[in-house]
């Protein structure tokens, strides 16, 4: 018979399309001839092929012979239907379909049911809802689907099936929802196209009941798949949201029909059914409010999900750049709060989207959201997801680049460069003071950027940034150079040859090169709210660099900006010489002293004498410990400084530091200088830098004399003092006074008996000094002692540590 060869046509892969065909059609002109269950069958078992394309083609075949009435009119009832078996545990299930067998087996039986005159419909469409798209086989489920979509879209054309499809539409819809979560992607295209196919085949109340449970059933995740692997409906859910949040959950028919990445669908049949321009015309007036999120799940980091996405955005935006600048503000909103999103996958996908959406955008596109941004940004860089802060990574640096471009000092406008910087350089001081390491870094690197790029236009910001930037020399020092400062002695290289190479680093840093940019174009008002900052780093700044870098600064200052620093030079000066009295650093001390030494030219006579008398007071009556060595190197050092920075008014000030600077030439060598061989009659450390003081700043007999007094009330006060040092060197101090011009100094009426009185206190043998057995035959020579009858066992006496 021709079925039974249509049927073995079937076997042969070349011609089967054209069979299958051949068989709806012969069934279509009498769907209640005898040979009908013979076609039915023939294609119905054709299920088992994994063709999707063949499947469409039995789907139209089956839609064919069952939406055919019969063309003769018979009251002779119908020959009995091939069964219909449900399987015993449905593998699919979702909304509505928890009936128990004996349920579906009834059901079963009624599809079968048929009178004179029905089409078979019915009973196709209960055979495919009950037996195929519910069976354990993958690809039987795959071949169900298919026959679906076409029984749908040829209801939906002809119209001449709505009823029957109206009627089941629930158990339909919750057969394809089933299928939604399919482990094979072509299933579930297939099925959400069947979803679109089945909204348009209903009437108003109908497509009303069935939305409301396609988005109970797509919010649940209820659906369960049979194969292994298990099933996966994200991207359906992730369409239900989108449409949703544009106010029309019907659309989820429609971009459920649109998402679609199938190969499947780039066949000669699977074209057909790929996308009916009535969905995309549906879909068109709603663009505006689906763009943001559609843009934002092309670039979901579920493989399937962001395949699905960019399908349907290549569907519905062919234009992709001028769509997406006419709604760029909805986009950017979109994905600023997508940044703040409690689940990760949001987050993640947008900073993909800004990654790829934020370059070239101008200032105009950019400022309502840059600060949004910038904040938003700098929170997902320290997101507790590992993808998410290296997909924030891209994100960061296309609007940094953003911001480096649109506030470039030689390309940008002025307008721009300063509204740029106006948002951006708050937020990124800000974020250097955020607990995260790794924020901190980025938002150091960008602002350094900002600055070197910016010029001039980084003016108004630098009271904030000139601070921040001395601070950063530390901060971003390696804390391996840190880790073998502390381990020098072990390395062999001295701790001040360390500290210098630190130093040296740092100047040669970005961050020092910024700095120098910035010191250059501040004017007066900007210097003068920079004091109290700089005044706060001298003090307690952290790090060897930063300590030091805040004094070259000061330096700067008040060598090129003279008028600006003068009204702070004086408080400045007073912080500067506690700063270097504080400071275990040599390198920061000779920084400090420097950076003094040129305040010290700005400041008024009065602070500047009272900071020498302070010193001077300081020096004498240093406590005897194992550091008063270094701290009156220390000092001595500072007068040197002082003295070469700003030598006119210390000229003027000669009576306030001279008199310590003569005394200190003859400071004995430290215990450990005495050590060095063929050097015992050489001046020590301490003694060589007050010569240099003393020489430098115009010492000579005359000045001596002129300060003789100042000279004598010093003296007394060191003998009197309990510093055997100082007692020596006030002891070698007399004795070269009284060499001066001949003698004639301790011959003066007014000093004569100051003379005798500070040589009978030091003879005294209560009174111990360093050397003092080698110094006193030369103070008796220049002062003769009288002589006494007998002379006061010495008290015993602690000498200097």
């Amino acid at each position: 018979s021709v079925v039974a060869h249509l049927a073995s046509l079937l076997r042969r892969e070349k011609v089967r399309t054209t069979a299958v065909r051949a068989l709806g059609q012969l069934v279509a002109g009498d769907p209640h001839a005898p040979f009908r269950n013979a076609a039915l069958l023939a294609i119905l078992g054709m299920h088992t092929v994994k063709d999707v394309e063949l499947q469409l083609v039995v789907g139209d075949a089956l839609a064919t012979l069952a939406m055919s009435p019969p063309r003769q009119a018979s009251s002779a009832p119908p020959p009995a239907l091939p069964r219909i078996k449900p399987p015993e545990a449905p593998a699919v299930t979702g909304t509505g379909a928890d009936a128990t067998l004996a349920e579906r087996t009834a059901d079963a039986a009624t599809a079968c049911e048929l009178a004179a005159g029905d089409t078979l419909l019915r009973y196709v469409l209960g055979r495919v809802l009950l037996q195929h798209v519910v069976a354990w086989a993958p690809l039987e489920r795959q071949a169900g689907a298919a026959w679906l979509l076409a029984l749908l879209r040829q209801a939906a054309k002809s119209g001449g099936g709505e009823l029957a499809v109206r009627t089941a539409a629930g158990r339909i819809q919750a057969a394809l929802v089933g299928l939604l979560a399919d482990s094979n992607e072509a299933t579930q295209e297939l099925a959400s196209k069947g979803l679109s196919a089945l909204f348009d085949c209903c009437d108003e109340a109908s497509r009303a009941t069935i939305l409301q449970e396609l988005v109970a059933g797509l919010q649940s995740s209820r659906a369960a798949n049979a194969s292994a692997s298990g099933g996966e409906m994200a991207t359906y859910k992730e369409l239900s949201e989108i449409a949703t949040s544009v106010g029309q959950p019907a659309l989820v028919y429609k971009l459920m029909e649109c998402a679609a990445s199938s190969a499947v669908w780039n066949t000669r049949k699977g074209v057909a059914f790929a996308l009916a321009e009535q969905s995309r015309d549906a879909l068109e007036p709603h663009l505006p409010s689906l763009l943001p999120t559609l843009f934002r799940y092309t670039f979901d980091p579920n493989p399937r999900v962001a395949n699905a996405m960019r399908q349907l955005w290549a569907a519905l935006v062919p234009d992709p750049k001028p769509a997406l600048t006419k709604h760029l503000q909805p986009v950017l909103e979109h994905l600023c709060a997508s940044l703040g999103d409690r689940l990760w996958r949001g987050r993640e996908s947008a900073c993909l989207a800004l990654a790829e959406l934020l370059p070239g955008r101008t200032l105009a596109e950019l400022s309502p959201t840059l600060a949004r941004l910038l904040t938003a940004l700098l929170r997902v860089l320290d997101d507790v997801k590992e993808t998410v802060r290296k997909a924030a990574e891209p994100a960061w640096r296309a609007v940094s680049s953003a911001c480096v471009r649109l506030s470039d000092g030689g390309r940008a406008s002025a307008s721009d460069a300063e509204a740029v910087l106006e948002i951006a350089l708050p937020i990124l001081l800000d974020g250097v003071l955020l607990p995260s390491e790794e924020v901190r870094a980025v938002c150091t690197k960008q602002l350094l950027k900002l600055v070197q790029g910016s010029g001039k236009h980084v003016g108004p910001h630098t009271p904030r940034l000139v601070p921040f930037l001395i601070e950063s020399l530390s901060s971003n020092e390696s804390s391996a150079l840190t880790y073998m400062q502390q381990h020098a002695p072990g390395l062999g290289v001295s701790a001040g040859t360390f500290e210098a190479a630190r130093v040296a680093a740092a100047r040669a840093s970005p961050a020092h090169a910024a700095l120098e940019q910035c010191l250059a174009i501040m004017d007066d008002a900007q210097v003068g709210a920079t004091v109290p900052r700089l005044s706060e780093i001298l003090v307690r700044g952290t790090g060897l660099p930063a300590r030091c870098g805040a004094a070259r600064v000061v330096l700067q200052l008040a060598r090129d900006r003279q008028s600006a620093l003068t009204p702070h030079a004086g408080k400045l000066l007073s912080v500067a010489t506690r700063a270097i009295l504080e400071e275990r650093s040599a390198a920061a001390r000779r920084a400090y002293a420097s950076a003094a030494a040129q305040l010290a030219r700005l400041a008024k006579p009065e602070p500047l004498g009272d900071l020498l008398r302070s010193l001077t007071q300081r020096y004498v009556l240093t406590a005897v410990t194992t550091n008063e060595q270094e701290e009156r190197l220390t000092l001595a050092s500072l007068v040197r400084e002082l003295g070469r920075g700003a030598p006119d008014a210390m000229g003027g000030l000669r009576a306030d530091w001279l008199p310590l600077a003569f005394i200190g030439r003859h400071e004995p060598r430290w215990e450990a200088e005495r050590q060095e061989a063929g050097k015992q009659h050489e001046a020590g450390a301490l003694a060589s830098v007050w010569e240099e003081a003393y020489d430098e700043g115009g010492g000579n007999a005359g000045a001596a004399a002129s300060h003789l007094q100042e000279l004598l009330a010093l003296l007394r006060t060191m003998v009197d003092g309990q510093s055997w040092a100082l007692r020596r060197a006030a002891a070698a101090a007399l004795i070269d006074l009284a060499n001066l011009s001949s003698g004639a100094l301790k011959k003066r009426p007014d000093a004569a008996s100051q003379f005798e009185l500070l040589a009978a206190s030091l003879r005294e043998s209560s009174r111990r000094w360093d050397d003092k057995e080698a110094l006193l035959p030369k103070l008796n020579a220049c002062f003769p002692p009288p002589p006494t009858p007998h002379a006061a066992p010495p008290p015993t006496e602690s000498a200097d540590m």
